[in-house]
C-alpha cells in the first residue's frame, strides 16, 4: 500500500514507464558516419555496376548467338540455293536429253508405224494432220459403192485411224485445262465420229446394192446369203427372196452367228443382216453405267425393193431409195400386202404384242477372250433415243462356257452385247511398280473386285504379265501400246480406265489430285523404275488434291517380293507436292499422317533427288522407250486419284 502511494505520489504510471523504457532502448542506435555512409553507397555503385556488366555479357551474348544463327542460317540459304540451282541444272540436263530421245524414239515408230502400213496394203495416215484425214474421208465418201470385201477392208482401215485418234485423245487428256487443248481434242472426237458415220452408211450402201441385185446371188434352192470377215470385222445377209414356209433357221457358219425364223418371218419380204464388230462401236455415244464387252453384235431387219421383172432377156429393176441405202425395220415388221418399208431414217424399234410374233432366237458365238463372271452373262440391246444399254425384252438366256456360245431370245432388232457396269474395278484397293531390270518393270494393281491385274512394261510396249485367266493368254503373248492394252482388257471385262465419268462414279471413295501434279509425278516415276519400287500408301486418299502420298523403295530390297507378309520395312513415304518432295516420318501403322521430314530429310524439287541419299548409288535413267511407255501407261491410269 505504500508502493502504490509512493507511485501516485511521484506521479508515476505503467504507461510513463513504457515511455522511458523505448527512450532509452532508441537512444542505444548510432547514426552513421560520413565515412559508413561513403562506403554503403560505393558498394551499392559496385553491385550495379556488377549488374549491369551481367546484363551486358548477357545481351552481348544473345547477339552473338543471334548473329551466328543468322550467319547459320545465310549459310545454309546458300548451300540451299547452290544445292537445289546444281539439282535444277541436273535435271535440266536430264530432261534436256529425255526429250531429245524422246522426239527421236516418236519418229521412229511413226515411220515404222507408216510403213507396217504400207506394206501391209493400208493407207499411211498421218492423224496428226487435219488436212490429210479430211482428205481420206472426202474420197472415201464420193467413192462409188464397192463390193463387199472391200467395203469391210476400208472400214477397218478407218477403224485403224480411230484406234490412233482415241490413243491421242488419251495422251491429251489430262492437258484439257488449255483452250489448245479443248479445240484439239473436239477435232479428233469429231473426226472419230464422221469415221464411224461413214463405216455405217459405207456397209449400209454397199447392203442396199446386194439386196438390189439379190436374184443374180441365188443358189440352186434359190437361197442368197452372204458372210464374210475381215480383222474385227464380221457381216452376214440373208435375203429371203423365195418366201419358204419351211426355212427354219438363216446360219452363217463360217462367222459364228446365226438366228431363227419364225413362220411369220419366213413369208415376209425382209432381210437379215448380222455384224459383229470386235471394237466397241457405240462407245463415243454411251452414256449408259455400262460397258458392252466382246464387241458389239448387230441384228437388223432391212425391208427389201420390189422385185425385179424379166421381160424378153431383160431385167428390169424398179429403181426406188433403196437402190442406194438400206430401209431398217422393226420386229415383227409393218405387214400388209408384202412388207410396208419403214421411213429411210433407219429406226428401230421394239416389238409390239403381235400375236404369231415369236421372239428371235438367236446363236452367237463369243470372241475367246471374253471372261465372263456369272453363269449367265447380262445381254443389253441398244436404245437410240436414250443412248443406253437396257436390258428388257431379251430372255431365255443360255451360256455354254466350253464353246463360249449364247443363245438367247429377243424382240429387238438392232446393237445387242455383253454388258458388265462399266466402273465395276474401281476404285483400286491397291497398286506397286517394281523394277525386273533395267528396262523392264511389272506394275501390279488389285481393283475394287480384288483382281490382281498384273502388266509388264518393256521398251515401247507392255503386256499381260502371268495371265489371271485363259482368255488373256493372247494378251501375254503379244507386245501392244499402253492404250492398245487397256482396251484390249476393258473388251475382255476388265476395265481399269477411268473416263471422265468414273470420278463421279467414286467420288465418295477417292480423292482426285490435280491433273498437272498426277501427270509430273507419273513422268518422274517413270524416270526411277529402273532403280526404284512404288507402292500404294492408304494415307494418300486423305491428302487433299494437291498433296499425293506413296511409297518408294530401293530396287534391290523389292526385287521379287511378294505383297503377302511384306512390312513397312525399307519402305520410305514420300510427300509429293507441286514444289516440293519429300520423305516423311511417318509409315502405314501409325495413329496419324505426320508431314514431318526424317531425320536428314532435306525438301526436294524433283523425286530424282528426293530418293537418292536412300540409294548409294546413282540413279541412272531408263531407256526412253522404257520410260515413254510406262508414263503413258501411268498417266492412262491415274492411280494416285482411282486409288482409295
Amino acid at each position: 500500500m505504500a508502493d502504490v502511494e509512493k507511485g501516485v505520489a511521484s506521479g508515476s504510471s505503467p504507461a510513463n514507464e513504457k515511455k522511458k523504457l523505448t527512450k532509452k532502448k532508441g537512444k542505444g542506435k548510432k547514426k552513421l558516419t560520413k565515412k559508413q555512409k561513403l562506403a554503403a553507397a560505393e558498394e551499392t555503385r559496385k553491385r550495379e555496376e556488377l549488374e549491369r556488366e551481367t546484363r551486358e555479357r548477357e545481351w552481348m551474348a544473345r547477339a552473338d548467338s543471334e548473329c551466328r544463327a543468322y550467319e547459320r542460317e545465310l549459310r545454309y540459304q546458300s548451300e540451299e540455293k547452290e544445292r537445289r540451282e546444281w539439282e535444277q541444272e541436273q535435271i535440266d540436263k536430264i530432261e534436256t536429253h529425255v526429250e531429245q530421245s524422246k522426239k527421236e524414239w516418236h519418229t521412229r515408230m511413226n515411220e515404222t508405224s507408216r510403213w507396217r502400213k504400207y506394206i501391209q496394203g493400208s493407207q499411211a495416215i498421218n492423224v496428226h494432220s487435219e488436212s490429210q484425214i479430211n482428205t481420206w474421208i472426202s474420197v472415201w465418201i464420193d467413192q462409188d459403192n464397192a463390193a463387199l470385201e472391200e467395203t469391210i477392208q476400208t472400214c477397218q482401215e478407218a477403224e485403224d485411224i480411230i484406234s490412233e485418234l482415241e490413243l491421242l485423245i488419251e495422251e491429251h487428256r489430262e492437258g484439257g485445262e488449255h483452250e489448245g487443248d479443248l479445240l484439239l481434242l473436239d477435232r479428233y472426237r469429231n473426226n472419230i465420229y464422221i469415221l464411224r458415220e461413214t463405216q455405217m452408211m459405207k456397209i449400209d450402201r454397199t447392203t442396199a446394192v446386194m439386196i438390189q441385185k439379190a436374184d443374180e446371188h441365188a443358189s440352186i434352192k434359190g437361197e442368197v446369203l452372204f458372210q464374210h470377215q475381215h480383222s474385227q470385222i464380221k457381216y452376214g445377209l440373208w435375203v429371203n427372196v423365195t418366201k419358204n414356209p419351211r426355212i427354219k433357221r438363216v446360219d452363217f457358219s463360217s462367222i459364228g452367228l446365226s438366228t431363227d425364223v419364225p413362220k411369220n418371218l419366213a413369208l415376209t419380204s425382209v432381210a437379215i443382216r448380222m455384224m459383229h464388230f470386235a471394237f466397241d462401236y457405240l462407245a463415243h455415244k454411251s452414256l449408259s453405267e455400262y460397258q458392252a464387252v466382246g464387241g458389239i453384235l448387230y441384228m437388223e431387219l432391212l425391208a427389201l425393193p420390189p422385185p425385179p421383172k424379166k421381160v424378153k432377156g431383160w431385167t428390169l429393176r424398179q429403181i426406188t431409195p433403196l437402190a442406194n441405202n438400206v430401209s431398217r425395220l422393226n420386229y415383227p415388221p409393218a405387214v400388209g400386202i408384202g412388207v410396208e418399208v419403214a421411213n429411210m431414217n433407219g429406226m428401230t424399234g421394239a416389238v409390239g404384242a403381235n400375236l404369231g410374233w415369236a421372239p428371235l432366237r438367236v446363236v452367237y458365238a463369243l470372241p475367246s477372250h471374253v471372261i465372263i463372271r456369272d453363269d449367265v452373262p447380262v445381254l443389253g440391246w441398244w436404245s437410240k433415243e436414250s443412248n443406253t444399254w437396257r436390258t428388257d425384252g431379251i430372255s431365255e438366256i443360255e451360256y455354254d462356257a466350253p464353246t463360249k456360245t449364247i443363245v438367247f431370245k429377243t424382240n429387238h432388232v438392232t446393237a445387242i452385247a455383253v454388258i458388265i457396269p462399266r466402273y465395276f474395278e474401281f476404285p483400286i484397293s491397291f497398286w506397286e511398280l517394281k523394277p525386273l531390270d533395267r528396262n523392264e518393270a511389272v506394275l501390279t494393281v488389285t481393283t475394287a473386285s480384288g483382281r490382281n491385274v498384273r502388266i509388264k512394261v518393256g521398251e515401247g510396249y507392255c503386256r499381260v504379265f502371268e495371265p489371271m485367266e485363259l482368255e488373256l493368254y493372247r494378251l501375254e503373248q503379244g507386245k501392244f501400246t499402253p492404250i492398245e492394252l487397256l482396251r484390249a482388257l476393258s473388251s475382255s471385262g476388265i476395265n481399269i480406265l477411268p473416263d471422265n465419268n468414273t470420278a463421279i462414279q467414286v467420288k465418295d471413295h477417292v480423292t482426285i489430285k490435280d491433273p498437272t501434279l498426277e501427270k509430273k509425278l507419273c513422268k518422274e516415276i517413270s524416270q526411277m523404275a529402273g532403280t526404284f519400287a512404288f507402292r500404294w500408301s492408304r494415307w494418300n486418299n486423305m491428302k487433299e488434291k494437291r498433296k499425293i502420298v506413296f511409297m518408294a523403295k530401293e530396287a534391290r530390297e523389292s526385287s521379287h517380293r511378294q505383297r503377302e507378309g511384306d512390312t513397312d520395312e525399307g519402305w520410305s513415304h514420300v510427300l509429293y507436292q507441286e514444289r516440293s518432295c519429300t520423305t516423311v516420318n511417318t509409315n502405314e501403322k501409325s495413329a496419324k499422317f505426320s508431314e514431318d521430314l526424317v531425320e536428314g530429310g532435306k525438301i526436294h524439287q524433283h523425286l530424282y533427288h528426293c530418293l537418292q541419299p536412300a540409294n548409294p548409288y546413282q540413279p541412272s535413267i531408263p531407256s526412253v522407250a522404257f520410260t515413254s511407255t510406262l508414263q503413258t501407261l501411268l498417266l492412262l491410269l491415274r492411280l494416285p486419284s482411282f486409288s482409295a
